[in-house]
């Protein structure tokens, strides 16, 4: 483990997250410093473990390693708890104590019966800031319901514009929404930190839903719908209110273009020798661009599918364009740039030396080690939490491991 940590140093996170949402959450706080406990059940662990293949060593089962877990469980510690005893149950009251923040991601009301409900927790301790992230919301007609990533992006309305014109909706190719419920989760949190810190509030309970984190995603359209009278629907890869604007096929490749703007698309026909479009009412500005499109774009096509991707693209760049290749997630990590700025980390996992990971994409004036702790094995650091916060000596701690109270990983 990395000493080098980062501006939540000395705040400590007690992460009951399953999934995706509420651990990326935790691996953000986790990433800017904070010290974050994973809870895990005795057993089976975080259900995310077992979303593969593939797993870290190709081991499969109890205590494997998705893609998927490694990629959002960085830079904490584990601890397996059965917490549906009451020894459990009393082991994470107890963590809670220790605890600033306090996470969790389980069905509405479903924590009360264990006691580890925001109203319990805050008689453990009066300031702990108390994250819930749902499905729908606290409250409302779908409150008690589960929700995943996809179902949200369909109810929100993301999949309706999302694919070709022509053809269904699509879901989005990562957990957008999943991930952008944890951004939101963080952001509550050390808002909440922040707060408590100036003395202006004592503990928070902060809300987060997918559904609300869905909708908000969905900002913009709804804009659109109001001022339009029309509910906008898929368009592709073509951009929104700008134009030219969208993907464009080369001989050998694809090259994403913006050049919505008088000035970049004056730059564009210089690059494709088409600067008699500049003199046609029809395109010479944005909006009439945006509504004539269906005439322009044919002619752009036409005459970017002359040009050998590397040669369009490095014109484009060379006059100043906004542009970029489309490539694969092999091919992106490759980039120089991508290189230089060290996205790409060593995840140090004693399991897997050569593992890597993608680092947090948020930098400082000083360095911050990216990857302070590796995604932890399934209760690897349970006796070392119990002994550094509760003072548990080792015979306690075996007791409880005999009484499958927890669970310990023999390394």
């Amino acid at each position: 483990m990395s000493k080098n940590g980062g501006p939540l140093e000395g705040v400590r996170v007690l992460e009951l997250g399953r999934l995706i949402a509420a651990p990326f959450c935790g691996q953000i706080l986790g990433d800017l410093g904070a010290d974050v406990i994973k809870i895990e059940r005795v057993g089976s662990g975080d259900d995310i473990r077992g979303y593969g293949p593939p797993f870290l060593g190709g081991k499969e089962g109890a205590g494997s390693a998705s893609a998927f877990y490694l990629n959002f469980n960085r830079n904490k510690r584990s601890i397996a708890i059965d917490f549906g005893t009451p020894q459990g149950v009393e082991l994470i009251r107890k963590l809670a104590a220790e605890c600033d923040v306090f996470i969790e991601n389980f069905k509405v009301g479903a924590l009360v019966k264990y006691g580890l409900d925001e109203a319990s927790l805050r008689k453990v301790r009066e300031d702990i800031i108390y994250l819930s992230v749902s499905g729908f919301g606290q409250s409302g007609p779908y409150a008690g319901r589960p929700a995943t990533d996809v179902v949200v992006q369909g109810m929100s309305g993301l999949m309706s514009v999302t694919g070709e014109a022509d053809g269904p909706p699509n879901r989005v190719g990562v957990p957008v929404v999943d991930m952008m419920t944890g951004l939101y989760s963080a952001v509550s949190v050390v808002s909440a930190l922040y707060g408590r810190a100036k003395g202006k509030r004592h503990g928070d309970w902060a809300r987060v839903s997918l559904l609300d984190c869905g909708m908000a995603m969905m900002g913009s359209q709804a804009i659109i719908a109001q001022l339009s009278g029309e509910v906008p629907l898929r368009m592709g890869n073509d951009g929104q209110g700008s134009a030219p604007s969208g993907l464009f096929s080369c001989r050998d490749g694809e090259v994403l273009l913006q050049a919505g703007k008088d000035v970049d698309f004056a730059k564009l026909c210089g690059v494709l020798g088409m600067e008699h479009l500049l003199q046609d009412v029809r395109f010479a500005e944005r909006a009439r661009r945006v509504e004539n499109y269906h005439i322009l774009q044919p002619m752009l096509i036409e005459a970017i599918a002359k040009w050998d991707r590397q040669a369009f693209y490095d014109a484009l760049v060379n006059v100043g364009v906004i542009c970029g290749p489309v490539t694969n997630v092999a091919e992106a990590l490759a980039d120089p740039q991508v290189v230089a700025n060290q996205v790409e980390v060593s995840a140090g996992h004693p399991d897997d030396p050569d593992l890597t990971l993608i680092g947090s994409p948020i930098r400082y004036g000083d360095k911050i080690d990216p990857v302070r702790r590796h995604p932890p094995r399934m209760g690897e650091h349970s006796a070392e939490i119990l002994t550094e916060l509760l003072g548990m000596d080792q015979a306690a701690i075996a007791d409880l491991a005999a009484s499958r109270a927890i669970q310990v990983d023999p390394g």
